[in-house]
Parts: C-alpha cells; structure tokens; sequence
C-alpha cells in the first residue's frame, strides 16, 4: 500500500466519521423536536390552554379556543383584504 492510498483511506474514514457524528446530530435533534411537537399536539386536544370561549350563534355551546389561532386567522385575512384593496385601487386608476 502506498503513502497516497494511506492517507486517501484515512481521509476517507474520517470523513465517514464525521458525517455519521452529524447524523447522530440530526437525528437526536429531530427526536427532542418531535417530543416537544407531541407536547403540543398533547395540548391542543385536551384543550389545556385554550384562552376564550367562542359563542358560534345564539343557541350553540361556548367552543373553547386559543387566542394565537384566531389572531392568525385574522391576520391572513387582513392581509387578504389588503391585497384585495391594493388590487382594486390598480384596476380602478387604469
């Protein structure tokens, strides 16, 4: 075996190493995420942290509900009426 093919093979098993330490990385990372996301996943279904109670009408029961979800909600529908103005105005200045 020669010098070069020496050190290519231990240049190459280093590198192997390596990207096997950044998979055992990646792979550890995306459990602690998944335990977190169950968390949540856990949280939601029991409705452990809703923040209202959303009366749907006149006769129907109170639904709870978290406050972040309909702010969202409300704010992607804004942006849409923006949009939708912003549109209006260009069409009706042409």
């Amino acid at each position: 075996m020669s010098q070069f093919d020496y050190f290519f093979s231990l240049q190459t098993l280093e590198d192997c190493i390596r990207w096997c330490s950044e998979q055992i990385e990646q792979f550890n990372q995306q459990k602690q995420d998944l335990v977190f996301l169950r968390g949540f996943v856990a949280a939601f279904k029991a409705q452990i942290h809703t923040d209202i109670l959303v009366n749907p009408g006149r006769d129907g029961p109170p639904i709870p509900a978290h406050k972040s979800v309909l702010v969202s909600s409300f704010l992607r529908n804004l942006r849409l009426l923006i949009q939708f103005l912003n549109w209006t105005k260009l069409y009706d200045s042409n």
